[in-house]
C-alpha cells in the first residue's frame, strides 16, 4: 500500500494541491478500495449469487 510521501507525489504529477490534512483520509480510501479489490479477486462472482434472508415472523407481526 502506499505511504504519506507516494501518495503526495501521485497527486504532485497529477497537478492537484495537496493538504496535509487530507493525506489520511487518502490513504484510507486507498486502503478500503485495495481490500475491496483483493476481495472480488477472491470472489469473482460474488455479485451472482442470491442473498439469503431470514425473517423472523415474530418481528413482522
Amino acid at each position: 500500500m502506499l505511504d504519506a510521501s507516494e501518495i503526495k507525489e501521485i497527486l504532485r504529477r497529477q497537478n492537484m494541491s495537496v493538504n496535509e490534512k487530507e493525506i489520511p483520509l487518502i490513504h484510507q480510501v486507498l486502503s478500503t478500495i485495495y481490500k475491496e479489490q483483493v476481495n472480488m479477486n477472491a470472489f469473482p462472482d460474488i455479485h451472482e449469487t442470491v442473498p439469503l434472508t431470514i425473517v423472523d415472523q415474530e418481528m413482522i407481526t
